[in-house]
């Protein structure tokens, strides 16, 4: 296993595709060398996406969803804020636990925290307090600017040309 240098924030947004599989990338290649990854997934309207499918193939994987199937994005509504909060407890007990994962990938936060379905000071204050030897992974369009100055990895995804409906396995 390689020499760690975790303690890191990453934030990957962007309109173009991309800032998902950028963490799942760095995802595989954590496993590859044996560390551990959580993925905690905010907004998911497919509960059987391709990375919930992932987990059961890849381990030390684990993938949890705190989303509804019929989740509206922009427009958050009681029930969904609440997995959305429960989603942030729960990466905050995972990272206090004795077992916590080297990686730890916070999907589709960033439009989450956006569209008020988290609270920003409180995503703000769980940044801040990540443990110092765990790497953490922000994704998703649009991101909040005050996440910035607590990401130390900030990568950008633009849209160049992008076909509507890419298929099952590439985009889903």
């Amino acid at each position: 296993m390689p020499q760690q240098h975790f303690g890191n924030v990453h934030l990957y947004t962007g309109d173009g595709f991309g800032a998902r599989e950028a963490a799942l990338g760095v995802a595989l290649r954590a496993l590859g060398h044996g560390y551990r990854v959580q993925i905690i997934q905010f907004l998911q309207d497919n509960p059987e996406n391709g990375e919930s499918k992932l987990q059961q193939q890849l381990s030390p994987l684990s993938v949890v969803t705190f989303s509804r199937p019929d989740v509206t994005v922009d427009h958050p509504r009681p029930e969904d804020m609440f997995l959305a909060a429960e989603g942030l407890n729960y990466a905050r007990r995972v990272l206090q636990s004795s077992d916590r994962p080297d990686i730890m990938i916070l999907d589709n936060l960033n439009p989450a925290v956006y569209h008020g379905h988290l609270d920003l000071q409180d995503v703000l204050d769980f940044v801040d307090n990540t443990p110092n030897n765990v790497e953490v992974l922000l994704t998703g369009h649009p991101s909040h600017d005050a996440l910035l100055p607590f990401c130390q990895v900030v990568t950008e995804h633009r849209r160049i040309k992008q076909v509507d409906g890419l298929g099952k396995g590439i985009a889903h």
